[in-house]
């Protein structure tokens, strides 16, 4: 506050120079604050009344006068001393020409006789980040384009004095990035110039503040600024009687505080905070207690157990979400500590509760807390924690995408549980791990696990569990006959996966009517139908698939409603990301309805939703599906466009199957548009692009759309051509649909050339397929397909 007025520039053009400083830190009485006031006015010669010679020296020159006494609750707050000061200050103020501001930290004046013009004056605490960038620019211009002056401006609180000091050290020759360093281990002795004051030293005013009467006369300020030291989320202060062990009177000590200008309160948060370079200094100097961190880590916790829910179905779960949010980044902290310096069975289990509140949310996923537990659990010997830590880790690796650490540390869980003969966290440890095989396209290995995993839930006898793990077995064993390798597709039912395919999914279904989950029963129903129509058993997928069609829409009118709730409350409690991929869902289910226009408000809100969250391949894929309704209900100028925007947005992410997507799309729509040309060469161009993933019924519907554009060109040879290897590629899929519409085209283009008897060949042929009852809409399937990309 002193330094802000004497560089004041309305100061400065006032009183030019005659503005005077004392520093009254050091007047531990009336004597010696006149010595100090003298010597700011540079009185030197020796006299028996010093007090008489400072009105002297002011009396000989009427210009206006400044006298800053600073620090000034050192003098005022000295028991006794109050009036002897009262007394020198009405003889200054005698004087008409000469202004005393005085600073003053915690202590309001009294009444008394001496009269105030201002009794108090709010603390300036911290700055605005804007504020406090100008601040250090101003000094030290170079750092302007420096990355991590954000990063060092935050560490410093904002607060006006270290950032001032800070960019005195940088104007020197340093950047920010070399700053940043030097303060994380230096701290405020970096912040001190030598022979310095107050002024020029952080660690001097945080230094005098501890001095003063205010603190020293409140034993519980200091143990309670100790505890607000080590708490990086502050305390709100509707916890402030829970924290700090000893405090008799908490309230009292947090007024000193705030006096003291060492803490400050966020009215966003109504919590308390140190400030930022406070804090070094008191860890170094106040270093926090045993005792200190054991009643910290009871209060976690008790806490921790005060708010359980940890799942969205639970009874308080936004609320205790919510009250863990609060307190998360203190109760990170405390565990962390306690994990690495006094770690128990009681702590790890604590430590695998706040992991579980992290992975709910995945704003907040982190395997920090994870990683320390298993550490102590390895130090403290505890075979069952250090499993549930592994496993903990491990499924946390998976939720951040990082499955080449994942599958090592869930094998590790698996082997300990295997040991400790733990059937139950066994099958958890399978069940990620097949999931990991499946990303990782280890398919092979995902059977013979999620096999495993079956099998341990049956003899658990936990239907949810192995109702999952059969619904995860047929989608696995889906892939395998359709994708064995990109040369050689699966031969359709030469060793009989298609019986045990077909028997999983039954065995699925039956469990999920069981447990009254009718969409997942829907589900397997629907995989049933593929896996009969891929088997040529049309019959059997007829009635599979209307069983799916059925129990999906006898719940659709539910699940609508679930689904809306769903994004909602999802939102509600800041799990964005979830959120929107229910508002995907609810466009999927309302596109299978045949309702366009409801689907497209929902897939354009989900576009702006993953734009917020920055998802790009969100906001790519949800375009596509956007393309899919506009190709279908003939709106091709839109599709187009909408489709270009797409492309656009997912060629940046290097999302293959995307882009192959959208060159696929595009010439269907130039196809239907009569550029025939510009058809072919994205189609070619996707071609390539689906053979390299391995996506053989792409390559095969990319090569059907080559041939029907060459039929328009016609170049009847290489039409032909194309459409023969496109059917060849379909035969061997067994995908029905695309063998009869690449007959009909042949059949057409027998017909063009003058051979009648070979195109009614083929046109028959066609017409037997169309009048079995297995083929299916495959856009239909695409757009699901999109949704699962968006889900995952």
């Amino acid at each position: 506050m002193a330094q802000a007025i004497l560089e004041h520039a309305a100061v400065v053009r006032r009183f030019e120079s005659r503005i005077h400083w004392s520093r009254c830190d050091e007047a531990s009485s009336p004597l010696l604050l006149v010595e100090i006031i003298a010597g700011s006015f540079r009185i030197d010669q020796p006299s028996k009344d010093r007090l008489q010679d400072i009105l002297s020296y002011l009396r000989s020159d009427t210009q206006p006068r400044l006298l800053v006494l600073d620090n000034f609750e050192t003098p005022w707050d000295i028991e006794g001393c109050q009036s002897g000061i009262t007394d020198i200050l009405l003889a200054l103020t005698a004087i008409p020409y000469l202004a005393i501001p005085v600073t003053m930290r915690g202590t309001l004046p009294g009444v008394g006789r001496m009269k105030w013009s201002k009794s108090e004056i709010p603390p300036l605490v911290v700055l605005a980040p804007e504020a406090a960038r100008e601040l250090y620019v101003e000094i030290d211009s170079k750092a302007n384009t420096d990355v991590n002056l954000t990063a060092l401006l935050s560490e410093l609180g904002h607060m006006p004095l270290a950032v001032m000091l800070m960019a005195r050290v940088g104007s020197e020759g340093e950047m920010p990035t070399e700053m940043l360093k030097r303060w994380r281990s230096h701290g405020t002795d970096l912040l001190h110039e030598p022979g310095g004051d107050r002024r020029t030293s952080v660690k001097l005013s945080i230094e005098i503040s501890l001095r003063s009467n205010l603190i020293k006369s409140n034993p519980d300020a200091l143990k309670l600024l100790s505890v607000l030291a080590v708490l990086p989320g502050g305390i709100r202060n509707e916890t402030i009687t829970d924290l700090g062990p000893d405090i008799s009177d908490p309230m009292r000590a947090r007024t000193a505080l705030l006096r003291a200008s060492l803490i400050f309160c966020s009215p966003e948060t109504n919590s308390l905070y140190v400030l930022a370079p406070i804090r070094p200094y008191i860890d170094h100097h106040h270093m926090a207690t045993p005792e200190l961190w054991r009643s910290l880590y009871g209060f976690s916790y008790d806490y921790l157990k005060k708010h359980p829910a940890r799942v969205y179905w639970e009874q308080g779960y936004r609320t205790d979400m919510q009250a863990l949010a609060s307190e998360e980044a203190n109760i990170q902290t405390v565990l962390f500590h306690t994990l690495e310096h006094d770690p128990s069975d009681v702590a790890i289990t604590a430590s695998l509760d706040f992991t579980r509140y992290q992975h709910s949310d995945p704003r907040r996923l982190s395997s920090d807390v994870a990683r320390a537990a298993v550490k102590a659990s390895r130090l403290t010997r505890t075979k069952t924690q250090l499993a549930d830590s592994l496993l903990a880790l491990g499924e946390i690796f998976h939720s951040q995408d990082r499955n080449k650490d994942a599958r090592p540390t869930l094998e590790d869980a698996s082997a300990e549980y295997l040991r400790l003969d733990d059937s139950a966290g066994n099958a958890r440890c399978l069940m990620v791990l097949a999931d990991v095989a499946c990303i990782e396209d280890r398919w092979t290995d995902a059977e013979r696990i999620i096999e495993e995993t079956h099998n341990e839930y049956e003899h658990l006898g936990n239907p949810s569990g192995a109702a999952n793990s059969l619904m995860l077995w047929g989608e696995i064993l889906a892939h395998l006959g359709r994708y064995m390798t990109r040369n050689a597709p699966y031969q359709w039912p030469s060793d009989g996966k298609a019986v045990r395919r077909c028997s999983r999914r039954i065995q699925a279904h039956k469990e999920f009517v069981q447990l009254e989950d009718l969409g997942e029963a829907a589900f397997c129903l629907r995989g049933l139908g593929h896996v009969a129509r891929f088997d040529g058993r049309y019959e059997d997928a007829y009635k599979a698939y209307e069983g799916a069609r059925t129990e999906f829409l006898r719940r659709c009118t539910d699940t609508r409603d679930i689904y809306e709730q769903a994004h909602v409350e999802c939102a509600r409690i800041g799990r964005f990301k979830e959120s929107v991929v229910y508002l995907s869902r609810l466009g999927d289910l309302l596109c299978v309805q045949g309702l366009y226009d409801e689907a497209r408000k929902a897939y354009s809100r989900a576009v702006q939703e993953y734009s917020q969250l920055g998802e790009t391949r969100g906001v790519g894929y949800s375009k596509l599906t956007l393309v899919f309704m506009d190709y279908k209900e003939d709106q091709l100028g839109s599709a187009q466009a909408t489709l270009l925007e797409a492309r656009g947005t997912l060629t940046p992410t290097g999302d293959a199957n995307g882009v192959a997507e959208c060159l696929k799309w595009l010439g269907n729509i130039e196809w239907r548009e009569g550029r025939f040309e510009d058809a072919r060469r994205n189609f070619e161009d996707a071609r390539h692009a689906f053979e390299q993933l391995g996506q053989l019924d792409d390559v095969a519907e990319c090569l059907q759309g080559l041939g029907d554009a060459g039929m328009a060109e016609g170049r009847y040879d290489d039409g032909r051509k194309a459409l023969k290897e496109a059917l060849e590629e379909f035969r061997r899929l067994n995908i029905q649909k695309g063998v009869a519409s690449c007959l009909i085209s042949l059949g057409d283009l027998g017909l063009k050339e003058g051979h009648p008897d070979k195109g009614r060949s083929s046109l028959e042929e066609a017409r037997g397929i169309y009048e079995g009852v297995g083929v299916q809409d495959r856009d239909r399937s695409r757009r699901i397909a999109f949704l699962a990309g968006i889900s995952s």
